[in-house]
């Protein structure tokens, strides 16, 4: 019993030596603003978006360039196109639409709020869910597209992050 009395404060200093190593570990990163998911800003077509610092170019079915995960998990592409009169956001939808039933006729649109759009499709049996952001800038239009498989576990952070910062 003497001899745990004695250790006593120094078991005390141990513990609050290992708090602090332990939340300097922690914290630090945070506090330094270290990302766990390292972004590149991607220019295309007059828009600015971040990507995922690891992702390639590459060319989707329907024929649209972007970046994308290597196992095609997850794809974001930028398209501009310059229209006769001004476009409205439910017609570039639509156009949208026509281009993903060359890959699936049963593909849908789901229309929200604030230029946004959720579109379903499949390509052969695997199912896909494509984020959809519309910007008009007089007879241009500029989509941002993020085509995720709907299990993919970076698609809701892609989906929030990389829409929610596009710019043109």
């Amino acid at each position: 019993r003497p001899r745990v009395v004695a250790w006593e404060p120094t078991n005390r200093w141990i513990d609050v030596a290992a708090l602090v190593l332990v939340l300097t570990l922690v914290l630090a990163p945070v506090v330094a603003g270290l990302q766990l998911v390292p972004w590149e800003p991607w220019r295309a077509d007059g828009a600015v978006a971040k990507r995922p610092a690891w992702w390639t170019l590459q060319v989707s079915k329907s024929g649209l360039g972007g970046y994308g995960n290597g196992d095609r998990s997850s794809v974001i592409s930028l398209d501009t196109a310059r229209h006769d009169q001004p476009p409205t956001v439910p017609t570039v939808l639509q156009d949208t639409l026509l281009v993903v039933r060359r890959l699936d006729k049963a593909a849908t649109l789901h229309p929200a709020e604030g230029g946004r759009a959720t579109l379903t499709y499949h390509t052969g049996e695997e199912p896909r869910v494509v984020e959809l952001r519309v910007f008009i800038r007089g007879l241009y239009s500029t989509t941002a597209a993020i085509d995720t498989q709907p299990n993919g576990r970076f698609a809701p952070t892609l989906r929030s992050t990389i829409l929610d910062d596009v710019q043109l």
